[in-house]
């Protein structure tokens, strides 16, 4: 497996073969984050099936900093857990972007919104209903 710079510079491991960035979480040494299990089929397959995430892509950025800030977790650590622990769960609603090719998690209640693609958590927030409803008509959320 090749390592090319990959979003900040910063040098990653990369499939060449399907020609994506591969997060590395070997490190963390429990078989758990390790495995890609699907959790959910769906009937009417509209989409493809949903994988468990197991981690971030990257959590070096101010982005995800802010949002473990305003979300109130104390660090990093907690904020991955805290976010793989929701998208795997069954709280609030299941949604997929065909457009993006991404899954998204959002509980009303919470107002949590947990976005994953192949196992790998992109971004998790609060959003309010209305700004969620507003970005599930711009992403033809299903």
């Amino acid at each position: 497996m090749a390592k090319k710079k990959g979003a900040g510079g910063k040098l990653q491991a990369y499939d060449e073969s399907s020609g994506r960035y591969v997060a590395d979480y070997a490190a963390f040494g429990t078989q758990e984050l390790r495995e890609r299990q699907i959790i959910e089929i769906p009937a009417n397959a509209e989409h493809p099936p949903v994988e468990k995430a197991f981690g971030f892509n990257r959590l070096d950025t101010k982005h995800h900093h802010r949002h473990a800030l305003e979300m109130g977790f104390k660090n990093m650590r907690e904020y991955e857990q805290a976010a793989v622990a929701f998208f795997n769960s069954d709280k609030g609603k299941l949604y997929y972007s065909a457009s993006r090719k991404r899954f998204y998690r959002y509980n009303e209640r919470t107002q949590w919104l947990a976005v994953s693609s192949h196992g790998v958590i992109h971004t998790f927030f609060k959003r309010t209903k209305k700004e969620f409803e507003k970005m599930r008509r711009q992403d033809k959320l299903q």
